[in-house]
C-alpha cells in the first residue's frame, strides 16, 4: 500500500510539473506579431539595399510601433545618427529607379 501511494504521488507531482512548465513557457501569440516582423523586414531591406548614396552596414532597425492601419514606426542607429521613419506594409515596394515608395521620415519622440 505504500508503495502505490508513492507511485501515485511521484505521478502526480510530474503532472503537475509538467503542467506548471507549460503553463510558464506558454507564449500566446499577438495578433500583429507578423505585421511588425514585415516591418523589420522592410526597414532593413531599405537600409541595406538599393541604389541609394551611401548604404548602412552597420545600421540597426528596430521596430518602434504600429499606429494600427499597417504603418510602423521605425528606428535606424547608425554609427553617425538616428533616424526614425514610418513603413507602410502595403505601399512598400521598390521603385525602378532606385529606392523605396512606402517610406517616409517620422519624429523620434512620442507617437
Amino acid at each position: 500500500m505504500r508503495w502505490l501511494a508513492a507511485t501515485v504521488a511521484i505521478l502526480g507531482l510530474m503532472v503537475a510539473g509538467a503542467a506548471w512548465v507549460y503553463a510558464r513557457d506558454l507564449e500566446r501569440p499577438r495578433p500583429y506579431a507578423a505585421e511588425r516582423a514585415l516591418a523589420l523586414i522592410d526597414g532593413k531591406r531599405a537600409v541595406s539595399y538599393g541604389r541609394a548614396r551611401r548604404r548602412c552596414e552597420q545600421c540597426r532597425v528596430a521596430v518602434l510601433d504600429g499606429d494600427g492601419t499597417r504603418r510602423w514606426r521605425l528606428r535606424v542607429e547608425s554609427p553617425t545618427a538616428t533616424r526614425c521613419f514610418w513603413v507602410d506594409l502595403d505601399a512598400f515596394q521598390a521603385r525602378p529607379t532606385g529606392g523605396f515608395d512606402g517610406i517616409r521620415r517620422a519624429a523620434c519622440g512620442q507617437m
